[in-house]
């Protein structure tokens, strides 16, 4: 189960990237927590412009960084990129 008090939506990210993985525009979201925290849907205000590709990433304290996203018990989440274009 994830920590919801630091997987915030500085530590669980959406961003709009070009073909080099360059971040053009962050997508402002804010995490909701399923039953249990075990999922979390990232829910935005904007649509997703068609034709980009978007890159989810997670940070946790293991990526460097001061934000991170951390289990119920403390435990450091594994970082994670993954990249969706929209049709």
């Amino acid at each position: 189960a994830a920590d919801p008090d630091t997987c915030t939506a500085e530590s669980l990210r959406l961003d709009a990237v070009d073909g080099a993985g360059r971040v053009l525009a962050r997508v402002a979201v804010k995490p909701v927590f399923a039953a249990g925290e075990e999922k979390v849907q990232l829910t935005h205000a904007v649509g997703l412009a068609r034709g980009y590709t978007y890159a989810l990433s997670v940070a946790s304290a293991a990526s460097g960084t001061d934000i991170g996203c951390t289990s119920a018990t403390g435990l450091d989440i594994a970082p994670f990129l993954a990249e969706f274009t929209v049709p």
